[in-house]
């Protein structure tokens, strides 16, 4: 009862789409491509709340929350939207300018980008895990500026200031573009334990906005790995 006089309020007012996303994943993932789903549903005003805490689904009037983790949301719908490997990433002009940069080992005359990961993260992708996985002993992964965001890190490293350890689809997009190169392609990509998810209630999930958006973004994805796997082809 209580879920239906709230989608008959929600109703009488506008159709608005409230999104609570981490602020990496919204500005370098989905904000360039939310043109696309605008295209598609001009009827829809799209709200994002790009934050880093945990989605209020009751009283914050969030729809649906994106959120890179183990999925383990009491009482909310997940569903895993990409599994995530993660690899170096530099910019080119630091390749050019030196020193080399052509396997692992290499990274002990460069600067390390590293991300401090928040509450559930304390097991996230570091430098100390790749670099093992690697096989690497001889660099020292304390050093090196740290960051509370990981599109930070990624800044960082276009701009040349080091190599930042980062996941795929935070990078994919500068990847594409050139602003980042991975130095040691066919090196370690170290799968995670972690994944992006999409987060709801499931009262929340017959709400046609809520559909929309939900298959706006799978279709987003099935095309970025349309276009990785045609850029890997030779």
């Amino acid at each position: 009862l209580a879920a239906a006089v709230a989608a008959m309020t929600a109703a009488t007012k506008t159709g608005i789409l409230t999104v609570s996303v981490a602020p990496s994943f919204g500005a370098k993932w989905l904000l360039p491509r939310l043109d696309r789903f605008s295209a598609r549903h001009p009827e829809f005003d799209l709200r994002l709340d790009a934050t880093d805490r945990l989605a209020d689904f009751v009283g914050g009037g969030v729809d649906l929350g994106l959120r890179y983790g183990r999925g383990r949301y009491r009482n909310l719908v997940s569903e895993c939207l990409m599994e995530e490997v993660t690899f170096p990433v530099c910019s080119p002009s630091l390749l050019k300018k030196g020193p080399a940069l052509c396997k692992p080992d290499d990274l002990c005359r460069h600067t390390l980008l590293h991300v401090d990961w928040k509450y559930e993260m304390q097991a996230a992708p570091n430098w100390h895990m790749w670099l093992q996985a690697a096989g690497v002993t001889e660099v020292d992964v304390d050093r090196g500026p740290r960051f509370s965001s990981e599109s930070l890190a990624v800044e960082a490293a276009i701009t040349g200031q080091g190599v930042a350890l980062v996941n795929g689809a935070l990078a994919s997009g500068d990847l594409r573009s050139g602003r980042l190169v991975r130095p040691f392609p066919k090196s370690v990509s170290q799968a995670t334990a972690f994944c992006y998810y999409l987060v709801y209630p499931e009262a929340k999930a017959d709400k046609p906005m809520v559909r929309a958006f939900r298959d706006w973004l799978f279709e987003e994805i099935a095309r970025e790995k349309t276009e990785s796997q045609g850029q890997a082809r030779p």
